[in-house]
């Protein structure tokens, strides 16, 4: 009888776990991963009597260990040991290893060596904690049977987080999937998202379902048949998953496909003036989300209803934002393939500035170079020292609050960066120009508690060179690249969610060591005299 009540007790934590699971991926569908992790833990916690984090990162096992160990809980102290080395042979290791086949897979280096070296670590990490599991056993001569016991219950701590991660793990690399298939205007968002569900698909193959037909085959020898046809169960359920996923992601591919005419600013422009009502309204997001200045007031004066809308939403919701990416993108805009594009640079300029340099829309090309070369040499005496910063409500840019200039990024904010904004829960975008003062191999780089995103380029060609977007995330903080003297366009976006708030911006190169970019290097484009 006794038997058969164990047998009931540890099946309804195995169905826990699965309950859990499903409570886990509603709550990514809401996109709230702080919440999750919190979960998380709350459930290891409860299921945990040796250890109080059983999810968390294995080193708080270690210490856990460790502190068992010196109370003389010796058995305790080998069973959280082997929980941490099987987590890091049967759940770290696959990921990090199936983490840098990917980023080798698009060229991420850094990232990839940052993968490398991880799993690196892990490894030795995991010889450690089995040979001390070891060595607890001998201090107290454990019977096959107590050895046993703490195992099995191990096995069923293993698979909840072997249940779990998969589905945590794109929100640790900064990849929210569900927001990216819900509001996604680019092609790069699908991409994202069908990236997003392949990496889960492969970490159920690489991760929960071999734990799940590892576990499936002990108990089959055990002879404990029923626990046994209930993880083959549970296994066809992950396999189900797993093509769910992949049939998700290859609808994400075929979605960024047909999103990828969108990546052509001269179709965006077009696009404006489609009949299709969603084509009009793709091309306002993807103005509005590239902070394209001229494109949204060319949107609010469509004579389409709902493209003047959302374009006059924009321009009302984002002031600060466009009031300091201005003057550059109407100069930029001079040069314009669209002559109605031209003409609101035009307008917008001379109603500026009080200054006129003759040109006309539909001028030639040689006299539309001529008289970008005069506003740009213009423009280029209104750079004034550091860079405009817009700070916001709300972690992702919900509410802009204040302006100001920020002469170089190297902040520790004890407390928080202006009495207008809350000391949690804000973010800012950083927009101007760094000089670049020699031609070489540079390495920019960014410090941030918690998430930062550049991008760098000249002109309209900007490029996202950094996405460290997660509160947990071990995303590359790093880009190196070849660059030429002079100056760069770059837009830093960062957000802040609880707790500690650091946003510091470094480079190097050949020439010195990593440093923060200094003010003198840093430009933003003012009226002002």
């Amino acid at each position: 009888m006794k038997n058969k009540n164990k047998e009931n007790s540890r099946l309804k934590m195995r169905i826990a776990g699965t309950e859990f699971q499903g409570i886990t991926q509603k709550l990514f569908r809401f996109g709230n991963l702080s919440i999750c992790f919190l979960v998380s833990v709350l459930v290891f916690t409860f299921a945990s009597s040796s250890s109080w984090a059983v999810y968390g990162v294995p080193i708080i096992n270690l210490k856990h260990s460790e502190r068992l160990e010196r109370a003389g809980k010796y058995l305790q102290a080998a069973a959280s040991r082997e929980l941490a080395a099987d987590f890091y042979e049967f759940v770290s290791i696959p990921q990090f290893e199936d983490d840098m086949e990917y980023f080798m897979k698009i060229g991420e280096e850094d990232r990839a060596a940052f993968c490398r070296n991880t799993i690196s670590g892990f490894q030795k990490s995991m010889k450690l904690c089995r040979n001390m599991a070891e060595k607890d056993i001998q201090k107290v001569k454990l019977t096959k049977e107590q050895i046993d016991k703490y195992r099995d219950r191990n096995r069923i701590r293993m698979l909840a987080g072997a249940e779990v991660y998969p589905v945590m793990h794109n929100g640790q690399m900064g990849v929210d999937v569900g927001a990216l298939e819900k509001n996604g205007v680019t092609s790069e968002d699908f991409e994202r998202a069908a990236e997003g569900r392949e990496r889960t698909a492969r970490l159920y193959e690489k991760i929960t379902i071999p734990w799940a037909l590892r576990e499936s085959e002990i108990l089959a020898k055990a002879g404990r048949t029923k626990l046994a046809k209930d993880y083959e169960d549970k296994i066809k359920d992950y396999r189900q998953k797993v093509k769910n996923h992949y049939k998700k992601a290859n609808e994400n591919r075929q979605k960024a496909e047909e999103l990828r005419k969108f990546d052509d600013a001269e179709y965006v422009m077009k696009a404006l003036d489609d009949n299709d009502p969603s084509i009009r309204e793709l091309a306002v997001k993807k103005l509005i989300r590239d902070i394209n200045y001229p494109g949204v007031l060319k949107a609010a004066k469509s004579t389409f209803a709902d493209v003047s809308k959302m374009g006059k939403d924009a321009l009302e919701e984002n002031k600060r934002l466009f009031e300091a990416v201005k003057l550059d993108a109407l100069v930029l805009a001079l040069d314009s393939d669209g002559p109605d594009i031209r003409k609101i640079a035009i307008d917008q300029l001379e109603a500026m500035t009080g200054t006129t340099f003759g040109y006309l829309p539909d001028a030639g090309d040689a006299s539309r170079q001529a008289a970008l070369a005069q506003w740009q040499k213009w423009l280029k005496g209104k750079l004034k020292s550091g860079l405009s910063g817009i700070y916001y409500k709300g972690k992702d840019f919900d509410k802009e609050i204040i302006t100001r200039i920020d002469r170089e990024l190297n902040f520790v904010w004890n407390n928080k960066p202006d009495e207008s904004l809350p000391e949690d829960k804000f973010s800012v975008r950083w927009v101007g120009k760094i000089s670049i003062p020699k031609t070489g191999k540079y390495s920019i780089s960014v410090e941030a508690d918690d998430g930062a995103k550049i991008w760098l380029g000249k002109g309209p060609d900007l490029k996202q060179i950094i996405s460290y977007w997660s509160e947990y995330s071990y995303a590359a903080n790093k880009k190196e690249m070849e660059l030429e003297a002079g100056l760069y366009d770059i837009r830093i976006e960062y957000f802040e969610n609880s707790k500690k708030a650091n946003m510091m911006l470094f480079w190097s190169s050949e020439d010195f060591k990593k440093q923060i970019i200094p003010e003198k290097n840093l430009f933003y484009v003012s009226l002002a005299q």
